[in-house]
């Protein structure tokens, strides 16, 4: 019997950050109450438990009457629970990701049919034969948006199917590397009038723009502030400015996989990230600093400048910045209108199906093709409408989020995991000044070579 649900979802007409400005991406969209519909076949699963385990439980079995997404979460698994005659269980997994499905298989106890964990913690079960593929699952339609769109959910792909998949119309909102904020409200105390949106849209967000801005940004006396803080690895920052000339580490040539930084483009990204470091006004610095106005830019994954959860609401600029925008890093001589900065990596989450657990497959991906619906039952991605009207400030950064979001690069770290310790402490060293780019990554290319032909082109 077909069961039709109603989901109402209330769009505040005020934004839960007060005195964001007339800029605020919230006006991108109607301040309408929304009502939709979500539509699916009853069925009988005969009273089984779908054990789903996740080391971020309050995002997927969150605190009842904390926030509305997450009561609108609680609301679907109830309602799946009745109308699929079946017990969702949530079980929170903080530690061990890469070793717990292993000694429960080989007890048989609490083998969770789906869980979530960073990619190459699963690819080491990929390689146990341990996960199912969902290209073969009726079931799950992987070209529907509410599984994340290709480029994103790429580093969940192992040698050409697809292994993990991405809640992408929940409120949990989409995670990636190659991001800078800028502090929008601090640029107006110093009298900076410039605007980096404005440079995107006239082409003038470039390499040499940007450094050209790093001593204006940056205090001429005591240097309280400098232009740039920087909140990642200095090797994640170096594969940010590497992509942002459109250079990416792995590339296909002739239907081979082929190590792709020992070239001039790379090099030239190596010696410009090493150029503004040796500017002096680039620093390591915290979201806490970044807060606090101890830089106008900061260089970070995009969870730093969209991260709401309760126990962080102290430290990220969500909650304690009235008017902060984000852009990908700016543009190389080589880069393209296609041209992207973002990248996803072996340290992001994705949701895997277990191969050993008790269930039937097709059970749990009936289950969970349901359960990861739009909350609000739109054909627009949930967190987009959260962060659009609650998180990002602008109608430009907005833009720039999504666009870097759906058209990621990936920086191969699970298939070169082997090796990515020699390639980041080699980026680490060019960045220092330590090595010189042809020193540092030629000495490389051999041995990554070989981990990519293993991996990725079948050989050995």
């Amino acid at each position: 019997m077909k069961k039709i649900f109603i989901f109402l979802l209330l769009i505040m007409a005020l934004s839960l950050f007060a005195g964001c400005s007339s800029e605020n991406a919230g006006e991108n969209s109607t301040d309408e109450d929304k009502e939709s519909t979500l539509e699916y076949e009853a069925r009988d699963l005969g009273g089984i438990k779908i054990h789903f385990l996740t080391g971020w439980k309050n995002q997927f079995d969150p605190i009842p009457g904390y926030t509305e997404p997450g009561d609108r979460q609680l609301e679907r698994m109830k309602n799946i629970e009745e109308d699929y005659n079946v017990e969702i269980y949530v079980e929170e997994e903080t530690a061990n990701h890469s070793s717990f499905l292993r000694s429960r298989v080989a007890t048989g106890i609490d083998i969770p049919d789906f869980f979530d964990i960073s990619a190459v913690d699963a690819y080491g079960y990929y390689k146990s034969d341990m996960l199912y593929a969902y290209d073969d699952m009726p079931e799950i339609d992987l070209t529907n948006s509410k599984w994340g769109p290709k480029d994103f959910i790429q580093y969940g792909n192992f040698n050409g199917n697809q292994y993990g998949i991405f809640p992408y119309d929940w409120e949990n909102m989409p995670e990636y590397a190659g991001v800078i904020l800028f502090n929008r409200e601090f640029m107006l105390e110093l009298g900076l009038d410039f605007n980096p949106y404005e440079m995107q849209e006239n082409k003038n967000w470039t390499w040499d723009s940007f450094y050209d801005l790093l001593q204006p940004c940056s205090s001429p006396t005591d240097k309280s502030y400098l232009a740039l803080g920087i909140h990642v690895g200095f090797d994640m920052l170096m594969k940010s400015v590497i992509m942002s000339n459109n250079v990416n580490i792995i590339t296909k040539v002739n239907d081979k996989y082929v190590f792709n930084l020992n070239n001039n483009d790379a090099y030239d990204a190596m010696e410009y990230a090493n150029k503004i470091k040796n500017s002096g006004y680039a620093k390591t610095l915290s979201p806490e600093d970044y807060v606090a106005k101890k830089s106008v830019f900061l260089a970070c994954e995009s969870w730093v400048g969209t991260h709401t959860d309760e126990w962080m609401n102290n430290k990220y600029p969500a909650f304690n910045m009235k008017d902060y925008g984000i852009m990908p890093f700016p543009s190389g001589p080589k880069a393209t209108s296609n041209t992207v900065s973002a990248f996803v990596h072996m340290g992001r989450r994705l949701i895997w199906q277990s191969s050993h657990a008790e269930n039937d497959k097709a059970d749990v991906a009936l289950v969970m093709n349901v359960l990861f619906e739009p909350l609000d039952g739109s054909l627009k991605s949930s967190w987009k409408t959260y962060a659009d009207k609650q998180v990002i400030h602008h109608k430009e950064g907005f833009a720039n989020f999504e666009y870097m979001a759906e058209n990621c690069n990936y920086d191969y770290s699970v298939q070169l995991n082997k090796v990515n310790t020699k390639l980041n402490n080699a980026l680490i060293a060019i960045y220092n000044g330590s090595k010189t780019p042809t020193a540092g990554i030629e000495a490389l290319v051999d041995a990554i070579q070989q981990e990519i032909d293993i991996e990725m082109n079948g050989v050995g």
